[in-house]
């Protein structure tokens, strides 16, 4: 993975390559890229500025001799939950990387109805000014 410059969910700035021997279909490799992709990248903010020029690619050479992935079994379970802890660890980086950036702050929603609406939460508290005031400046009041 490289580049933290202006990122922000959705990424931006950013260019991530994957690379994998497991044989699996290209349905099966989308699906399990772009759900780790939503749980990782798209959900960090540096700066709160976003641009067009961000890219997640995701290779796949089958020459791991497993069975082919095709479907939603335990063998893609696995290997989209693999996938999404190194999205996670490698979006963490990036965050802690980014430019100025002075802390690395994880912000989790407990008990909230649904994903969507721990996601909305938790963008309102990364964006907020007073917030990011109170976090640089170590002082909670």
């Amino acid at each position: 993975a490289k580049g933290s410059g202006m990122i922000h969910p959705d990424m931006a700035t950013l260019i991530v390559v994957f690379l994998t021997d497991a044989a699996i279909s290209d349905e099966m490799l989308q699906k399990a890229l772009s759900s780790a992709v939503n749980k990782s990248f798209n959900r960090v903010s540096i700066d709160g500025d976003m641009s067009e020029c961000d890219m997640v690619l995701m290779l796949a050479n089958g020459k791991a001799g497993n069975p082919v992935i095709e479907q939603e079994n335990d063998d893609f379970r696995i290997f989209a939950k693999e996938l999404e802890k190194a999205a996670i660890y490698l979006a963490k980086l990036i965050a802690k990387d980014g430019e100025g950036a002075t802390k690395l702050v994880e912000i989790r929603v407990i008990n909230a109805p649904d994903d969507n609406t721990a996601h909305v939460i938790s963008n309102a508290i990364s964006k907020s000014l007073l917030v990011k005031t109170a976090i640089f400046g170590q002082d909670a009041n």
